[in-house]
């Protein structure tokens, strides 16, 4: 009964970030205190992450080399190469340029693997891209983030590259080595994942709207339009790529995803962290993770009714 209590809140998590952005744009003085513990709430997340993975996910790229190079490629290609040139497009704001670039340089969310299974696409490769991708993060996001945005914020590259390390590629290896030493214990609480990954996720977007109720009404539009284009660009970015590399249908749907869907999560705590005096910086983060948690399954819908006919 908990389990299926577990599942049926993980699956509205639209609706819990909506109904909790709400109340932090009416009151936000609660949500203020969260900004304390973001590191912790994003070590859970992936945690939760590393403990949905086995062995096997790592071994597997040695089988599909090619997709999951297009995968790594496209996510660290593709995804900070369209932010750098929507934000130049919009002209935007310097903050929010940078908040877009952030969002673009860092590696694919969780969310991606349950959208591909949602899809019929290659679950098997999401789970592995997803990975790969998450580990190579703490070098490749701090240097794309300097040759990309290095012109309108200092990127403290090593700081960067050690505190990725910490809150992100340490808790899934734990979550990794727990669910391998472990394996009855973690059974019983991988379900439960989801949920603590949805309210990792809702309190931390919770406190960007939070801290950036004032800014909403002058830069909300421009963020909206530069998050529903930059997420578009990775759907089809992707699909695109692994279509010209003759990969199959499974396996394009499945790397669309994994480059349309972004850690968001980790991309506020980035900001957060490095740039506490831009607090606008953090909003394509939020409202990224909103947009992405409505399109990824909506796509995944058309996509599935499109196998079945």
């Amino acid at each position: 009964m908990i389990v299926r209590i577990a599942h049926m809140a993980s699956r509205f998590v639209v609706i819990w970030i909506l109904l909790f952005g709400a109340i932090a744009l009416l009151w936000p003085s609660p949500f203020l205190p969260i900004k304390a513990h973001i590191d912790l709430l994003l070590g859970v997340v992936m945690f939760g992450m590393g403990m949905t993975l086995t062995a096997e996910d790592f071994r597997r790229v040695a089988r599909t080399p090619l997709a999951v190079g297009v995968g790594i490629a496209g996510q660290f290609v593709i995804m900070p190469l369209a932010g750098f040139l929507i934000a130049k497009a919009l002209n935007l704001p310097w903050e929010i340029a940078v908040g877009v670039v952030l969002v673009g340089v860092c590696p694919s969310g969780t969310a991606s693997n349950v959208v591909t299974y949602l899809a019929g696409a290659d679950v098997a490769l999401s789970v592995s891209v997803t990975a790969i991708n998450t580990m190579l993060s703490p070098l490749l996001t701090p240097l794309l983030l300097k040759l990309f945005a290095g012109g309108y914020v200092q990127v403290e590259a090593v700081k960067m590259f050690t505190n990725i390390l910490m809150v992100v590629v340490v808790p899934v290896v734990a979550g990794l080595a727990f669910n391998t030493f472990l394996p009855r214990l973690s059974r019983r609480l991988t379900p439960f994942c989801p949920l603590v990954s949805v309210l990792g996720i809702v309190l931390i977007v919770s406190y960007i709207i939070a801290a950036n109720s004032g800014r909403l009404s002058s830069f909300g539009p421009l963020v909206v339009l530069a998050v529903i284009l930059h997420n578009t660009a990775g759907y089809a970015g992707g699909y695109w790529l692994a279509r010209a590399a003759r990969l199959s249908e499974a396996q394009c749907r499945a790397i669309a995803f994994e480059i349309g869907i972004q850690n968001s999560a980790l991309d506020i705590q980035l900001a957060t962290k490095f740039y506490s005096a831009h607090a606008a910086m953090t909003l394509p983060g939020a409202f990224f993770s909103v947009w992405q948690n409505l399109s990824g399954p909506a796509l995944a819908s058309w996509w599935a009714r499109k196998k079945t006919r």
